[in-house]
């Protein structure tokens, strides 16, 4: 799959009770990785890569040979070589580019497939039906879909892209004992919620589903902002209920990651295959403006109605990353922060305790001092001793404006779904 990557210099920030974890799939890779599952039995879209990897790693006679003798001699599923000589047989230029794929590959036996290579030989190698979903997936992926795939009481289903309020959900029959039967009927349909069944009625009453075979029904969105509801009921088994949101898939970086960048925000926007114009039920990404984020997955997370005002602020550290400090030893005095923080909350400016130190100089035989000259010593008409001062003067040359650190500008956006 495509990895779409932002080429800018970037701070990253994560709010507490949030941390990483593996990179999800994003959807048209979870669809895949269910069509592998169906197709060659493989756990994970992975597994299936280290599979394509380890065909690399032997020549086209051992991996014939391996299929007629069928002996376990390559490390990778009968059915998967099969096909690969199969598109080898049925193009040349397949042929020539896994020939490529072994020479580049052959000096560094430990290498793993680059994502780029994976597409392209697995787009040369699998099924076209396979292909072609994969494809269409890629291109409308900007309108996918939550919950895009699952299986429920043998019934596998994919969610493919909204466009323009229709939707479509493919239908796969899996059997999951012995016992169960070639085929089910549907009963029932029912549709609530937002959406609609559209014409041509696939799925409805007496319907057959033979096992294996996929049937495709599309639906058609009423109301964009509210959840279609789908049951389907089988004759003498449990049925399937869905609940269909237009919100897009949570992948890549958890909500609440904060990043920095020179981008501005409808720029920032278009790069990052966000929504525009801005809705916090839709898009991935907010800028640290206070705007509102309601219906955001990180409104359900934090409770907070808005994204963090960040505009002409510096960002510091809370005093608790891990809220049991197992892991760590408590945070310094020296960088503490003197009072209890939540993450988001402001803190104005303070300048803090600090001593202003005074010194006058001996009179020099006259009545009057006509200036102050600093010197260090007790021995002076006037030194009594140092004290806070209490008297308003400027600082030095008179200085206008705020004091900071030298610093650069960045735009802050947040992560919201």
């Amino acid at each position: 799959m495509k990895k779409h990557s932002l080429l800018l210099p970037i701070l990253l920030f994560i709010l507490p009770a949030l941390s990483f974890a593996t990179t999800p799939l994003d959807y048209c890779e979870r669809q895949l990785e269910q069509d592998l599952k169906d197709t060659y039995s493989v756990e994970t879209l992975d597994e299936y890569r280290g599979h394509l990897r380890e065909v690399l790693r032997h020549s086209r006679k051992t991996l014939r040979d391996y299929v007629d003798a069928d002996d376990g001699s390559v490390p990778v599923p009968l059915p998967i070589v099969r096909d690969i000589l199969s598109a080898e047989e049925d193009n040349r230029s397949t042929k020539e580019f896994i020939d490529n794929l072994r020479t580049k590959y052959s000096p560094s036996p430990q290498l793993a497939l680059r994502a780029e290579d994976f597409d392209a030989f697995a787009s040369k190698v699998l099924d076209s039906a396979t292909v072609a979903d994969w494809d269409r997936c890629k291109t409308t992926c900007s309108e996918c879909l939550a919950n895009a795939s699952g299986r429920q009481n043998g019934i596998s289903y994919r969610i493919l892209g909204d466009r323009k309020g229709i939707f479509s959900i493919t239908f796969t029959y899996l059997p999951e004992r012995k016992t169960d039967p070639n085929y089910i009927t549907v009963s029932k349909v029912t549709v609530t919620g937002s959406g609609v069944l559209n014409e041509p009625l696939k799925i409805r009453r007496n319907k057959i589903l033979h096992r294996y075979n996929r049937t495709t029904q599309t639906f058609r969105r009423v109301d964009p902002k509210t959840d279609v509801a789908i049951r389907i009921d089988f004759k003498g088994r449990e049925g399937l209920q869905l609940l269909v949101s237009d919100r897009r898939p949570e992948a890549g970086l958890p909500v609440g990651t904060v990043l920095s960048s020179i981008l501005p925000w409808e720029e920032y926007a278009r790069v990052a295959n966000d929504t525009l114009p801005y809705d916090p039920r839709l898009n991935y990404w907010a800028p640290c403006d206070g705007r509102d984020i309601k219906g955001s997955r990180l409104q359900e997370r934090t409770n907070h109605a808005k994204a963090p005002d960040l505009r002409g602020v510096f960002l510091r550290g809370l005093n608790k990353f891990d809220l049991d400090e197992s892991e760590s030893k408590a945070v310094s005095g020296k960088q503490r922060d003197p009072g209890p923080r939540d993450a988001d909350g402001f803190q104005g400016d303070n300048p803090g305790a600090h001593d202003h130190v005074y010194y006058g100089d001996r009179a020099h035989d006259k009545s009057a001092i006509d200036y102050v000259h600093v010197q260090h010593t007790e021995n002076g008409v006037w030194y009594s001793g140092d004290y806070q001062q209490t008297k308003e003067r400027p600082t030095g040359k008179n200085p206008t404006g705020e004091t900071r650190p030298k610093n650069v500008a960045v735009h802050y956006y947040i992560k919201i779904n």
